[in-house]
């Protein structure tokens, strides 16, 4: 994956380019009325090639449990820097 675009604090977008499917996922973050945020993450994919639409429906339920393994690695460590930084302010 490689960053496409970085829009600190909000968004985080990343993106694959493979010559049969291309996919972008984005994370962003939202303030949230009355305190704390809420995290989304948007996920986007387009098959590029006549092969990559033959198998971009078989594959769609792999990348979900791909996605859905990433983002609770991304909220996890989000939560471990968050801490951290907390532990070490004054």
């Amino acid at each position: 994956m490689q960053v496409a675009t970085i829009e600190r604090p909000h968004r985080l977008r990343l993106f694959v380019e493979h010559p049969d499917l291309h996919y972008e996922l984005d994370h962003l973050i939202d303030a949230i009325y009355g305190g704390g945020c809420r995290i989304s993450l948007i996920f986007r994919s387009r098959p590029e090639t006549p092969a990559g639409r033959a198998v971009h429906p078989f594959m769609t339920p792999f990348m979900e449990i791909t996605l859905r393994d990433e983002l609770e690695r991304d909220l996890s460590d989000l939560a471990s820097a968050v801490t951290a930084q907390n532990s070490a302010a004054p």
